[in-house]
């Protein structure tokens, strides 16, 4: 992200992603606020566990730390994400705009998930200004970041002048399962390489081993040994593509006990084994 004007657009499709960043079936969170708008087709979108599926002119609000993914992306479908710091909102640390309308929506997740559609005309509104925040990124036209940080500042006035006391109420319980979560994952991408059990995993949340599988499941619609092998694959992946250590070497260096427990989990993956994949790959 440009540091002199920290505002990043994405375009995704089920082939690339321009520039290159968090994609497809990548699970993830960031500090920075997130919108996503559905240029082409349809996309599902899970956040905090919840999927949203989101259809050809819609969009959704992510708020910052949430856990998120995009899957089920349809066949020459496309969405654009576009992610930016609240400081753009805030105009600079401590003013009133961001003790009074920015920090408050933050602290706590109270802002929610929320879904843009033309059914309602301030949400329409959002609609049309995404789209021209989506044209200045493109078109780079003279003083294009004035426009753009214009349109979200408008957008961001929209949201919180019309949600409702409801839509606003906190949840400690879920802030609690978030930050669970978020310790439990950051133990697996800082420890993938080591063996790793789910006493080890559900230990760095000081909860059980039942309810870390209960997390995983309500959250990420998946089991901690299942995200965990997912995970190796992944790392395996970007070694085939950009290294020439072998099979067996890559399948120690991601974890894997055993070379054909590594061929077997990437196999049931990514439908080749790792040496096809790779042979795909080179020509």
């Amino acid at each position: 992200m440009d540091t002199l004007f920290p505002f990043a657009m994405h375009r995704v499709t089920s082939q690339k992603m321009e520039p290159e960043g968090r994609g497809l079936y990548d699970l993830h969170w960031h500090p920075e606020l997130q919108f996503t708008l559905v240029t082409r087709g349809s996309v599902m979108i899970r956040v905090n566990g919840i999927d949203y599926r989101l259809k050809e002119g819609e969009a959704i609000f992510i708020n910052s730390g949430l856990l998120h993914m995009t899957w089920d992306l349809s066949e020459n479908g496309e969405y654009i994400g576009f992610s930016f710091p609240a400081k753009l909102l805030s105009f600079f640390q401590g003013s009133r705009m961001d003790q009074s309308y920015v920090v408050p929506y933050m602290s706590n997740y109270s802002l929610p998930v929320i879904l843009f559609s033309r059914e309602e005309a301030w949400k329409a509104e959002v609609l049309v200004y995404l789209q021209k925040v989506k044209e200045a990124m493109e078109e780079k036209c003279y003083a294009f970041e004035y426009l753009v940080t214009v349109k979200m500042v408008e957008i961001w006035y929209l949201m919180i002048s019309n949600l409702s006391e409801v839509e606003q109420k906190s949840s400690e319980h879920n802030l609690v399962k978030q930050q669970r979560m978020q310790a439990m994952l950051n133990f697996i991408h800082d420890n993938y390489q080591n063996p790793i059990t789910i006493t080890d995993i559900s230990s760095t949340a000081y909860i059980s081993v039942g309810e870390c599988c209960r997390c995983f499941k309500q959250m990420i619609h998946t089991s901690p040994y299942e995200y965990l092998s997912n995970y190796r694959i992944n790392q395996s992946i970007d070694l085939l593509n950009n290294t020439d250590y072998s099979i067996t070497e890559i399948s120690g260096m991601v974890g894997f006990g055993y070379t054909s427990q590594f061929i077997g989990q990437f196999k049931k993956r990514v439908l080749l084994t790792p040496a096809k994949y790779r042979m795909n790959r080179v020509k």
